[in-house]
Protein backbone atom coordinates (compact mmCIF):
# COMPACT_ATOMS: atom_id res chain seq x y z
CA UNK A 1 0.00 0.00 0.00
CA UNK A 2 1.44 3.38 -0.89
CA UNK A 3 1.01 6.62 1.05
CA UNK A 4 -1.66 7.88 -1.34
CA UNK A 5 -3.78 4.79 -0.70
CA UNK A 6 -3.29 5.06 3.07
CA UNK A 7 -4.24 8.70 3.14
CA UNK A 8 -7.32 7.83 1.11
CA UNK A 9 -8.26 5.32 3.82
CA UNK A 10 -7.98 8.03 6.47
CA UNK A 11 -10.28 10.26 4.47
CA UNK A 12 -12.76 7.40 4.03
CA UNK A 13 -12.96 7.10 7.82
CA UNK A 14 -15.05 10.26 7.82
CA UNK A 15 -17.07 9.64 4.69
CA UNK A 16 -17.88 5.96 4.59
CA UNK A 17 -20.25 4.15 6.96
CA UNK A 18 -18.42 0.84 6.39
CA UNK A 19 -15.14 2.36 7.60
CA UNK A 20 -16.82 4.03 10.56
CA UNK A 21 -18.41 0.72 11.57
CA UNK A 22 -15.06 -1.13 11.50
CA UNK A 23 -13.32 1.69 13.32
CA UNK A 24 -15.93 1.35 16.07
CA UNK A 25 -15.41 -2.43 16.20
CA UNK A 26 -11.68 -1.84 16.67
CA UNK A 27 -12.36 0.53 19.56
CA UNK A 28 -14.78 -1.96 21.11
CA UNK A 29 -12.00 -4.56 21.01
CA UNK A 30 -9.66 -2.19 22.82
CA UNK A 31 -12.27 -1.65 25.54
CA UNK A 32 -12.53 -5.43 25.90
CA UNK A 33 -8.76 -5.64 26.32
CA UNK A 34 -8.98 -2.93 28.98
CA UNK A 35 -11.62 -4.88 30.93
CA UNK A 36 -9.49 -8.02 30.73
CA UNK A 37 -6.33 -6.30 31.95
CA UNK A 38 -8.28 -4.68 34.78
CA UNK A 39 -9.53 -8.14 35.83
CA UNK A 40 -5.95 -9.38 35.88
CA UNK A 41 -4.76 -6.37 37.89
CA UNK A 42 -2.63 -5.23 34.96
CA UNK A 43 -2.50 -2.09 32.88
CA UNK A 44 -3.10 -1.68 29.17
CA UNK A 45 -0.99 0.75 27.21
CA UNK A 46 -1.87 1.43 23.58
CA UNK A 47 1.02 2.73 21.50
CA UNK A 48 -0.17 4.74 18.50
CA UNK A 49 2.25 4.31 15.61
CA UNK A 50 2.35 7.07 13.00
CA UNK A 51 2.11 6.41 9.29
CA UNK A 52 5.05 7.49 7.18
CA UNK A 53 3.05 10.23 5.44
CA UNK A 54 2.15 11.72 8.84
CA UNK A 55 5.85 12.15 9.64
CA UNK A 56 6.94 13.05 6.09
CA UNK A 57 3.82 14.60 4.50
CA UNK A 58 5.79 15.92 1.53
CA UNK A 59 6.26 12.34 0.30
CA UNK A 60 2.61 12.00 -0.65
CA UNK A 61 0.43 13.87 -3.09
CA UNK A 62 -1.52 16.93 -2.05
CA UNK A 63 -4.82 16.03 -0.43
CA UNK A 64 -6.49 19.41 -0.51
CA UNK A 65 -6.78 22.02 2.15
CA UNK A 66 -9.12 19.97 4.33
CA UNK A 67 -6.83 16.96 4.70
CA UNK A 68 -5.96 16.51 8.37
CA UNK A 69 -2.98 14.25 9.10
CA UNK A 70 -3.66 14.10 12.83
CA UNK A 71 -7.40 13.34 12.75
CA UNK A 72 -7.03 9.53 13.13
CA UNK A 73 -4.78 10.06 16.15
CA UNK A 74 -7.15 12.55 17.74
CA UNK A 75 -10.10 10.18 17.23
CA UNK A 76 -8.33 7.20 18.77
CA UNK A 77 -7.02 9.34 21.65
CA UNK A 78 -10.51 10.63 22.35
CA UNK A 79 -11.85 7.07 22.40
CA UNK A 80 -8.99 5.86 24.60
CA UNK A 81 -9.47 8.70 27.07
CA UNK A 82 -13.22 8.03 27.16
CA UNK A 83 -12.51 4.37 27.98
CA UNK A 84 -9.82 5.32 30.52
CA UNK A 85 -7.14 3.50 28.50
CA UNK A 86 -3.57 4.74 28.74
CA UNK A 87 -1.85 5.56 25.48
CA UNK A 88 1.39 6.81 24.00
CA UNK A 89 1.10 8.65 20.70
CA UNK A 90 4.42 8.44 18.88
CA UNK A 91 3.43 10.94 16.17
CA UNK A 92 4.54 14.12 17.98
CA UNK A 93 7.82 12.44 18.95
CA UNK A 94 8.59 11.46 15.36
CA UNK A 95 7.47 14.83 14.00
CA UNK A 96 9.76 16.61 16.43
CA UNK A 97 12.92 14.79 15.28
CA UNK A 98 12.15 14.08 11.62
CA UNK A 99 14.22 15.86 8.99
CA UNK A 100 11.71 18.17 7.31
CA UNK A 101 13.95 18.83 4.32
CA UNK A 102 11.94 17.83 1.27
CA UNK A 103 13.57 15.11 -0.78
CA UNK A 104 12.43 12.41 -3.16
CA UNK A 105 13.88 9.53 -1.10
CA UNK A 106 14.42 9.09 2.60
CA UNK A 107 17.92 8.51 3.92
CA UNK A 108 18.04 5.09 5.66
CA UNK A 109 20.70 6.25 8.13
CA UNK A 110 19.06 9.51 9.22
CA UNK A 111 15.35 9.12 8.48
CA UNK A 112 12.95 6.73 10.23
CA UNK A 113 11.06 4.84 7.51
CA UNK A 114 12.01 2.63 4.61
CA UNK A 115 11.55 4.10 1.17
CA UNK A 116 9.94 0.93 -0.16
CA UNK A 117 7.06 0.62 2.32
CA UNK A 118 5.37 2.09 5.41
CA UNK A 119 7.52 0.38 8.03
CA UNK A 120 10.16 1.88 10.28
CA UNK A 121 13.72 1.24 9.27
CA UNK A 122 16.45 0.48 11.83
CA UNK A 123 16.59 4.14 12.92
CA UNK A 124 12.82 4.27 13.33
CA UNK A 125 12.76 1.12 15.43
CA UNK A 126 15.58 2.40 17.64
CA UNK A 127 13.91 5.77 18.11
CA UNK A 128 10.50 4.24 18.89
CA UNK A 129 12.16 1.86 21.35
CA UNK A 130 13.81 4.77 23.16
CA UNK A 131 10.57 6.76 23.39
CA UNK A 132 8.57 3.74 24.57
CA UNK A 133 11.20 2.63 27.11
CA UNK A 134 11.44 6.15 28.53
CA UNK A 135 7.66 6.28 28.82
CA UNK A 136 7.58 2.89 30.56
CA UNK A 137 10.25 4.02 33.03
CA UNK A 138 7.91 6.81 34.10
CA UNK A 139 4.75 4.71 33.83
CA UNK A 140 3.11 3.54 37.04
CA UNK A 141 3.22 -0.22 36.46
CA UNK A 142 1.69 -2.43 39.14
CA UNK A 143 3.83 -5.31 40.32
CA UNK A 144 1.81 -8.41 41.03
CA UNK A 145 3.35 -11.57 42.40
CA UNK A 146 1.86 -14.89 41.38
CA UNK A 147 3.48 -17.68 43.36
CA UNK A 148 1.91 -20.32 41.11
CA UNK A 149 3.95 -19.21 38.06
Amino acid sequence: TNTTELSYLYQKLNEDHWWRKHWQQHLTTLVSFKKLTDQWGSKLLVVIIPEKFQVYPYLTKTHGENFDLTKPNREIIYALKTANIDYLDLLPHFQKVADKTQKTRLNPTTDYYWNEDQHWNIQGNKFAGKVISQYLKNYNLPIKSDKNN
